[in-house]
């Protein structure tokens, strides 16, 4: 199976390019001015060749994280369904493999062609899962974002650029763009356009070949695991969980109705019904069941890391070969406490193929 990786290089760059002291970072995202995308081939943990650096990228679903930008105006960007979670940890030698970890937001974004990753510390907290945060992650990267130019991608390696600090002290003056120099230890440039004068600044920063330091990197195996969408929409629907999310939206629906907000009412009725269409689609055409499983992701996640995988897909994706990989269906229906006659009903389910 070919496994492309867009962002894994960010380990490397963190130990070439940020450690050094000094940088080009930006107080605003380019996001908005960008088309961004997603690609569920970097999912999963991956290590650096020289294996300091380990990390996880998973889909995010972190709607409230935030960061104080009382100080210099930088406002974080929520987490939306396009966004992922990249969690870093170095480890120093005698240190054990959790002795220092950072927590990212990170974004793939394609402006003119190219493709870019940015990213963005998460956490303002010096603990995360336990965990605690390296000082520097915390107090040298907090809370600018970092762009990162993917220059080719293959099957087999990926080759990622940073702009070079003391190249583009050369170079950003002249570039029309509005920055801020702090000469002083650690040193950076700070970009201060707006996300249009971003993205228009790293589009034509592309073309400066000489601007850039590359690194190479080759793609690393992940271990998938995979169920049966079927399986885990069957169980929810007939959770004490949906059940509650039910009576919360009817609730929300007799209010928005009693009080004459016809439109509010109206659009509670549009995603019930958008609801149902999905729900459909998962437990009879066996579509992935993303959206039952992130309200339930850290039980996920533990039965994930149980099993030794790093990656769940549908069984029915037509794209993979599923036949040989761990079959988790029972033990993520379970997590919705299904009945004896819930069980029933997914066995009937489930004993034959997905309806097209």
């Amino acid at each position: 199976m070919k496994i492309k990786v867009f962002v894994i290089a960010v380990l490397g760059l963190f130990a070439s390019a940020f450690f050094s002291g000094c940088g080009v970072v930006s107080i605003n995202s380019m996001a908005d001015a960008t088309s961004q995308v997603t690609d569920e081939n970097i999912e999963g943990r991956w290590v650096s060749e020289d294996g300091k650096f380990y990390a996880e990228i998973k889909r995010s679903n972190d709607l409230d994280a935030k960061v104080d930008d009382s100080n210099i105006g930088a406002h974080f960007i929520n987490p939306g369904k396009k966004d992922y979670e990249l969690t870093i940890e170095n480890q120093d030698e005698g240190e054990g493999p959790d002795s220092k970890i950072g927590v990212f937001n990170l974004k793939l974004l394609k402006a003119d062609g190219l493709l870019f990753a940015e990213i963005i510390p998460k956490t303002k907290d010096l603990k995360f899962g336990g965990k605690d945060i390296s000082v520097f992650y915390y107090n040298q990267l907090l809370p600018f974002y970092n762009t990162l130019l993917v220059k080719d991608v293959s099957s087999q390696k990926i080759k990622l650029a940073f702009i070079e600090y003391q190249k583009a002290k050369e170079y950003i003056p002249d570039s029309g763009t509005p920055y801020v120099m702090k000469e002083k230890s650690p040193e950076y440039l700070f970009l201060t356009g707006s996300s249009e004068e971003l993205r228009d600044f790293y589009v034509k920063a592309a073309e400066k070949s000489d601007l850039w330091n590359t690194e190479t990197f080759k793609k690393e195996s992940i271990e998938i695991a995979c169920y049966d969408p079927r399986a885990v929409a069957i169980a929810y629907a007939n959770s004490e969980m949906f059940d509650s999310f039910l009576k919360d939206k009817r609730s929300e629906h007799e209010k928005a109705d009693a009080a004459g907000k016809t439109k509010v009412a109206d659009a509670i009725e549009e995603q019930m019904n958008e609801l149902q269409k999905k729900f459909h689609t998962m437990a009879f055409s066996g579509e992935p069941a993303d959206m039952i499983l992130e309200k339930v992701s850290g039980r996920v996640d533990k039965i994930l890391a149980k099993s030794g995988a790093d990656k769940l897909v549908s069984k029915w994706d037509s794209n993979l070969e599923t036949a040989e990989m761990k079959d988790l269906t029972g033990q993520l229906a379970s997590i919705f406490n299904p009945s004896d006659k819930t069980l029933k009903s997914i066995q009937q389910g489930t004993k034959n193929p997905p309806i097209e």
